[in-house]
């Protein structure tokens, strides 16, 4: 399923960050779950050994159900993510994971712009879009315009992945225009 799939796939990419900087341990990485719904990522990414894990949601509802799992430090509800998120303070994530939020009638291309300035310098942002709303969104072309904008970068993307029994999904991975800045200067 999604969650499963994108908690994997974000640990993974993790996993590639502890690789290149030694001194980094899952008990150090924090994880955003961005639109966190009931938890079920938050759930698979501590199977996968990550503690450090946060989540907000435009659902209280649905925050109090992820609250319930005991996987969270740190939740918040009533969070639109077509807005600035600052309820983390000056908090920034190594990795945030949305699952199921990029999708019709959800929140529109525009709302990764928010999510981008929560990272670390190094961070990496993991999300899935139904493969429906990529298409009518034209989320690949909006992204290679941010990219050219400078507002992010697009590192890879994963067309046709596990999402739900009837729809694949897209996974899209970014990171924030400094990763850019400082691979090309290590290269």
């Amino acid at each position: 399923t999604g969650p499963a799939y994108i908690a994997k796939l974000g640990a993974k990419l993790l996993k590639g960050m502890a690789d290149r900087h030694p001194g980094t341990a899952k008990k150090d990485v924090r994880i955003l779950d961005a639109g966190c719904g009931t938890g079920l990522v938050g759930v698979e990414l501590e199977k996968l050994g990550f503690p450090k894990i946060y989540g907000c949601d435009l659902s209280q509802e649905m925050v109090d159900k992820a609250e319930g799992t005991g996987t969270y430090r740190e939740l918040h509800g009533d969070i639109n993510l077509e807005e600035p998120v600052t309820c983390f303070g000056d908090t920034r994530f190594d990795a945030i994971l949305s699952c199921g939020v990029f999708t019709l009638g959800h929140v529109p291309p525009e709302a990764l712009l928010n999510l981008v300035p929560l990272l670390s310098e190094d961070g990496v942002i993991v999300l899935s879009t139904r493969q429906r709303y990529t298409s009518e969104h034209r989320f690949e072309d909006w992204c290679r315009k941010q990219e050219q904008k400078g507002t992010l970068v697009l590192d890879e993307v994963i067309i046709g992945a596990p999402y739900i029994s009837d729809e694949q999904a897209d996974y899209w991975i970014v990171r924030p225009p400094s990763a850019a800045k400082s691979a090309k200067k290590v290269a």
